[in-house]
C-alpha cells in the first residue's frame, strides 16, 4: 500500500527531496519464533565478536545496533530460512515501490542492512539515516518487524508539523524516504523487540563511505 504526502523539490535522487513524500506499508507471513530465536543468538555472537561503535544516536550504545557498522545482516553465514524468507520478501517490496515510481534502472542498487534489540524501558529515539543537507542523495529507509507487542514508531513530515503513527505489527515491512526522521515509543513487553533495519542506495556512487565498501558493510542489492 502505497500512501502519497504531496511535497516538492527539485534534487537528483529519483527518490530525494524531488519526490513527494511518501511511504510504503506491507506484511509478511512467517515463523516470528523461529526468527526471534535465531536473532538472539545472532546478538550474542555479533556483540562478542566486535566492539560497540556507533548506534546510529538511537541512543543504545551497547547494542547489537551499535555493531552495525561490522557486517551486513543480508551476508550472514548460514542464514535461517526465516531470514532468507524475509530477505526476500524486502527485496519484492522494493521492487514493487520502485516499479509503482517508473524507476526501472535497478541493475546497480545497493544495501545497508542490520537489526535492533529493544529490552523492557528501551527505545529508538529520534533519528534519520540521511539528513536533509544530504536529502538529494536520498533513496529509500526500511523497518521491519521481527519481534514486536504494543509499540509504535513514529515518522515525521518534512516539516517536522505532523507525525504518521505506525503501530508496530509482527511481519510488517514500512519503506519510507531516508531523510524523514523517526523513532519508537518504549518498549515494556517482556519478550525482547527485534526489528530489522536498512538503507537503500541508488547506484554505487551514492555511498556515502568508502569503508563500507571496503568491509562489505555495504553489498549489492540484486531484484
Amino acid at each position: 500500500m502505497l500512501l502519497n504526502i504531496t511535497y516538492g523539490s527539485e534534487l537528483r535522487s529519483p527518490l530525494g527531496l524531488n519526490k513527494d513524500y511518501w511511504f510504503w506499508k506491507s506484511k509478511l507471513k512467517f515463523d516470528h519464533q523461529k526468527a526471534t530465536r535465531f536473532f538472539l543468538k545472532k546478538e550474542k555472537e555479533l556483540i562478542k565478536k566486535y566492539p560497540p561503535r556507533y548506534d546510529g544516536s538511537v541512543d543504545l550504545p551497547n547494542s547489537v545496533t551499535a555493531r552495525g557498522t561490522f557486517y551486513n545482516l543480508f551476508s550472514l553465514p548460514k542464514p535461517s530460512k526465516e531470514l532468507t524468507l524475509i530477505k526476500n520478501f524486502i527485496k519484492s517490496n522494493v521492487k514493487q515501490l520502485l516499479l509503482r515510481f517508473n524507476i526501472t534502472d535497478i541493475s546497480d542498487l545497493w544495501i545497508i542492512c542490520w537489526f535492533n534489540v529493544l529490552r523492557k524501558g528501551e527505545h529508538i529515539s529520534e533519528h534519520s539515516h540521511y539528513n536533509l543537507a544530504n536529502g538529494h542523495a536520498s533513496f529509500l529507509s526500511g523497518n521491519f518487524c521481527v519481534n514486536v507487542s504494543n509499540t509504535i514508531t513514529f515518522y515525521k513530515d518534512i516539516g517536522e508539523t505532523n507525525t504518521l503513527n505506525v503501530n508496530n505489527e509482527i511481519g510488517q515491512l514500512c519503506l519510507f524516504p531516508s531523510f524523514i526522521k523517526h523513532y519508537s515509543d518504549k518498549h515494556e513487553g517482556e519478550q525482547p523487540r527485534i526489528t530489522i533495519a536498512c538503507d537503500i542506495f541508488f547506484k554505487k556512487e551514492f555511498i556515502r563511505t568508502e569503508e563500507f565498501l571496503d568491509n562489505k558493510h555495504v553489498i549489492p542489492l540484486r531484484i
